[in-house]
């Protein structure tokens, strides 16, 4: 099966959509539908230790074979935040390889 990129560009608002969007992540594997994740512009906010509510949620992404999410370096700076602030690991990547990625994927959801 092709696997999907959903992509994360919004700040958190409230945990229940922050629930409901992983909810929705996991409805993919359920089918076996492999998923890659993105996190970008205010979207990287999810991942900030200081989101301790999201944290625990954020780290059983393995547990569902969902690899670390990619995170756009740019979007890190912006918002004066490094991977070291981040509740789990991620790989981060620049302008050019997050265009290369997205250009990977055939399926791209934005939440």
């Amino acid at each position: 099966m092709m696997p999907y990129l959903i992509i994360q560009r919004q700040e958190p608002q409230t945990i229940e959509i922050f629930q409901e969007n992983f909810e929705f992540i996991l409805s993919f594997t359920a089918f076996n539908i492999p998923v890659n994740l993105l996190y970008c512009d205010a979207g990287v906010l999810h991942l900030a230790k200081s989101q301790d509510k999201l944290a625990a949620t954020l780290q059983s992404l393995p547990l569902y074979d969902i690899p670390p999410p990619y995170v756009h370096a740019t979007s890190l700076g912006h918002y004066d935040l490094q991977a070291d602030d981040l509740s789990i690991d991620v790989e981060l990547v620049d302008d050019a390889t997050m265009i290369q990625l997205m250009s990977q994927f055939s399926r791209i959801i934005e939440l």
